[in-house]
């Protein structure tokens, strides 16, 4: 919410964050965020409201009831006398009466006369079992109220006393609507966040039109007070998004709680500053991110991707301006370096890419992972042809740097080697492997004979090509092994992270002892990738599934592993 009286002012409650919720204050208009608030005995906060005749008052709606801060937010107490449901998601401040409230909870709208002391139900005419998200006022009109819920958006005309529900003929196509809010300057203006992207209406809710790709999951809709084209949403992965013309373009705003969820990585062997990010976020704020510098800043480069969400990258070891992005729509190739992507023909319509691989020394040898089996190029990705392999689904792919004919992957049937460049596959799984998903694939660059698996039951070594197996524990309370990671430079050394918690593991011999790393990380979401820089090997890259990206450097065990990289910037779509 925005400040009522300073709009650079605005604060954010969060709530199931990787158990990081709570009330953050942005003092520069989202540039930076500071957590705050004493006394919120329940830290899932999903609402806040403002008395706007004293704006140093402040209601928050929790999932332990309503709590009241006098002093701006720096302290809380409870507030829930008459409340019947404790799970509060949405207030409203009546601004002719700021002692007049309303707050939605699970199953119903409360009211309270009495600045919160008390409060009593209002439901008529609502469904019983309608989760109020959302509540908005009409400030000139304060009898006017709109209820965002689980079935749709309600209006009142009458302070509460009787609801009335807009439907699907009037072009709000998706029921689950999770918030709500009204042009300052013209109360006939809506807009209503769902978990279908964000609408709008222009004849106070008579009609609706969506606004943004249908993809985007709103948790929180703000109108700027002073200028309605700018429109700040809050979305799923934690982003804060902004508009200033309207909904035309969305940038990201929230430094200091980015949430990017980082799924694979590219680094250029002749410059270890250049860097390439593939991100699940989404058309507007996804897709691959490059940067020149080392982390420090970021440039979003989609132009010719038409689809953002990125689950593979892999690039030309020879020339590294040819980089293959393997998207849920097909397969990309960009040859200067991200600046024009095209889609790559011949992959029968537009399978989702899920393991990508290039020959090191034929690199016109592209190897990609679909739910239709695995296909081969000899032409850059100009023609493809299906390798005879059983599997829908491509966990993993590795080809051998000694001997690139020699490739394992892994799919829902187990791990399979192939000593002929995929013309043939030789099924390996030991029996340790059968009763589970294999999760990661790793080859020693500088042995034909050993390779390591990331399993779901945990990490698995072979000195002989597969043949035989060699479960490893990683070190107490270890889960299964997602990530699997093998230092170029020093192919003894080995870097591992779990499939369901956040721990990350080194060895330095060979995968035969193991040390978790602990220092400087902050680490509250599973981890993607690990990659370690071509030329500095003491350095490597931590992609998580939503807390943005992470550079370590053991050379000097740094005090907090060069702290989180600069989060990666949202411009506008092309």
């Amino acid at each position: 919410v925005l400040h009522p009286w300073n709009t650079k002012i605005l604060y954010a409650g969060t709530w199931g964050l990787w158990n990081r919720g709570g009330l953050f204050k942005s003092p520069d208009a989202g540039k930076t965020w500071k957590r705050i608030g004493f006394g919120l005995e329940n830290v899932d906060i999903r609402a806040l409201a403002f008395d706007p005749s004293l704006p140093d008052t402040m209601y928050a709606g929790t999932l332990n009831g309503v709590y009241k801060s006098p002093d701006a937010g720096i302290h809380w107490v409870r507030s829930n006398q008459g409340l019947e449901n404790i799970h509060i998601e949405s207030l409203a401040v009546d601004p002719r009466d700021p002692k007049t409230l309303y707050a939605g909870s699970w199953r119903r709208v409360y009211k309270s006369a009495d600045g919160g002391a008390s409060w009593s139900p209002i439901p008529t005419g609502m469904d019983l079992d309608s989760d109020v998200f959302s509540l908005f006022l009409d400030v000139q009109s304060p009898d006017t109220l709109y209820a965002a819920t689980c079935n749709g958006i309600f209006k009142t005309l009458d302070g509460g006393k009787l609801w009335r529900k807009f439907s699907k003929k009037e072009g709000l196509t998706t029921i689950r609507v999770q918030s709500i809010a009204l042009d300052p300057q013209d109360p006939q203006v809506l807009y209503a966040g769902t978990v279908g992207g964000l609408f709008k209406s222009t004849d106070a809710g008579a009609s609706w039109q969506l606004i943004t790709e249908d993809s985007l999951i709103i948790w929180s809709v703000v109108v700027h007070p002073e200028d309605s084209r700018k429109i700040y949403l809050g979305i799923e992965n934690g982003a804060i998004v902004k508009t200033k013309d309207g909904g035309l373009t969305w940038t990201e705003t929230n430094a200091g709680i980015t949430n990017v969820h980082a799924r694979a990585a590219a680094l250029s062997p002749f410059n270890p500053r250049v860097i390439y990010i593939g991100t699940l976020n989404g058309r507007n704020f996804g897709g691959i991110f490059q940067s020149e510098d080392g982390g420090t800043s970021w440039k979003r480069i989609n132009r010719g991707l038409t689809n953002a969400n990125i689950e593979a990258l892999a690039m030309n070891l020879k020339n590294p301006d040819v980089i293959y992005a393997g998207t849920w729509e097909g397969l990309f190739k960009t040859t200067d370096g991200g600046k024009i992507w095209t889609r790559s023909p011949g992959i029968p319509g537009q399978e989702r890419i899920t393991a990508l691989g290039v020959d090191p020394y034929r690199p016109e040898v592209v190897y990609a992972g679909t739910p239709q089996g695995l296909f081969k190029s000899n032409s850059g990705g100009r023609q493809w042809s299906k390798l005879n392999l059983k599997g829908k689904s491509f966990s993993a792919l590795a080809i051998s740097l000694l001997n690139p004919k020699i490739l394992y992957a892994a799919t829902e049937y187990g791990l399979y080697r192939s000593a002929d460049g995929g013309l043939k596959w030789k099924k390996i799984s030991a029996e340790a492997l059968r009763s589970g998903k294999i999760l990661s694939l790793a080859l020693k660059p500088d042995d034909l004979q050993t390779l390591f698996v990331g399993a779901q039951q945990g990490f698995f070594t072979s000195s002989d090509g597969g043949d035989t197996w060699r479960a490893i524990p990683l070190g107490p309370g270890q889960r299964g092994i997602r990530v699997i990671e093998i230092d170029p430079s020093h192919p003894n050394t080995l870097y591992t992270a779990e499939a369901t918690g956040h721990q990350i593991y080194r060895s330095r011999d060979g995968g035969v002892s193991w040390e978790r790393i602990r220092s400087g990380f902050d680490l509250d979401t599973p981890v993607e990738f690990i990659a370690v820089d071509p030329v500095n090997s003491e350095t490597i890259y931590v992609g998580t599934a939503g807390n943005g990206l992470y550079s370590y450097t053991f050379q000097t065990e740094i005090s907090q592993a060069e702290s989180q990289i600069a989060p990666l910037p949202h411009p506008p779509a092309y």
